[in-house]
């Protein structure tokens, strides 16, 4: 029963996707020859280099600003629909908006500046 509560997260990832799938499958029909990338990974060069201090920064893409305009359109017919009394298509509405939310701020999160809000780490001992 609890997978079953999942299920619109599923089914709202699967929409958020939906717009870089069908880029690939246009490549796919008009024969675009894309060179296979394979995903960055922290820039790690020797054993003493921790992986926390390095950001992983995707390629760059429109993409995702087209995901974040699909989740603001989503979200005006959210208020629309909910305005307007049409609230059976309220839950259908979220999952689409919530899900090209997700997956353009997922794409967009590793650009933005690190903010530590106080918590910074010294790496000198503090005197007593």
């Amino acid at each position: 029963m609890k997978q079953m509560l999942l299920l619109p997260c599923l089914l709202a990832l699967g929409i958020g996707l939906s717009l870089n799938n069908a880029r690939a499958v246009l490549e796919a029909i008009f024969n675009h020859k894309s060179d296979f990338t394979r995903t960055p990974k922290y820039g790690i060069e020797r054993r003493s280099q921790s992986w926390r201090s390095c950001r992983y920064r995707a390629l760059k893409s429109a993409l995702p600003i087209a995901e974040l305009g699909f989740a603001i359109y989503f979200s005006y017919f959210v208020w629309y629909a909910a305005t307007h009394g049409q609230l059976l298509s309220v839950p259908f509405l979220l999952m689409f908006q919530a899900g090209f939310l997700y997956v353009a701020l997922s794409s967009l999160l590793p650009w933005s500046p690190k903010f530590s809000f106080g918590t910074s780490r010294s790496t000198s001992p503090i005197p007593a």
